[in-house]
């Protein structure tokens, strides 16, 4: 059995701010169904008149999103991969044999940019499709590393905090860490700077990862060795 999913997408228009045109893909009941809570939710028969008519209207304004989502709902495959299947070697020491699993980035694929992890993170979420959450989580993971100095990694940050929840630290924490440890140099940035400005949690995030940092430090120092901290003594926040 298929299902009609309707999504639109917003058009410029020269008398209005925009227009959202309709577009309807369709794509099978069990398929959906079987891999994604909210399909499953939304398309039961005895339960809402989607399931009984069989269309179902979602709110997308990146149709990029939702066909590479149900891409992956059909073949498990998500668009920008970033491991290759694990490698088995056999490695000897001494007389004991053991076989080393290891597994490898592809280095020389195309990995997306930054913000299409984010947003297929949260798409993942919305629909509820847990495994598509894992891979979007690795693939941000390891494109982090590679674009946090590009000029969009400001917008990137501002949109991964404006389409999460607080208490979904998926990405949250992998970019706050990478944050306060590149911080020296981002906090110049003008992108950076308006994230920040813009995103509260975003810079509680940092500051708290920040003071992460500055307490493993002090863990560090000789036994016996003493940093000494000033206080002011009009505010009870800082004694």
């Amino acid at each position: 059995m298929t299902t009609t999913i309707a999504y639109s997408v917003r058009k410029p228009h020269r008398l209005y701010d925009y227009l959202r045109r309709w577009h309807e893909i369709k794509a099978h009941k069990t398929v959906l169904c079987s891999q994604s809570e909210f399909f499953d939710r939304a398309l039961k028969a005895d339960t809402f008149k989607e399931g009984r008519e069989g269309y179902v209207t979602v709110e997308e304004d990146d149709p990029e999103i939702l066909r590479d989502l149900l891409h992956y709902l059909y073949s498990l495959k998500y668009k920008y991969p970033i491991r290759i299947d694990p490698v088995s070697k056999e490695s000897t020491e001494g007389e004991e044999t053991e076989t080393v699993t290891k597994i490898e980035v592809k280095a020389d694929l195309d990995h997306g940019d930054i913000s299409y992890h984010v947003k297929m993170y949260a798409a993942a979420d919305f629909y509820a499709v847990d495994s598509l959450k894992v891979s979007a989580k690795e693939a941000f993971e390891f494109v982090l590393l590679k674009q946090w100095e590009g000029d969009s990694f400001g917008q990137a940050l501002h949109m991964l905090y404006t389409t999460t929840p607080p208490e979904d630290r998926g990405l949250r924490d992998s970019a706050a860490k990478l944050c306060a440890d590149k911080f020296e140099i981002l906090k110049d940035k003008e992108d950076f700077k308006k994230a920040m400005s813009n995103t509260g949690e975003l810079g509680l995030d940092i500051s708290t990862m920040l003071l992460k940092k500055v307490n493993g430090y002090e863990d560090l120092l000789p036994q016996g060795y003493r940093i000494t901290h000033w206080y002011c003594p009009t505010s009870p926040t800082y004694r």
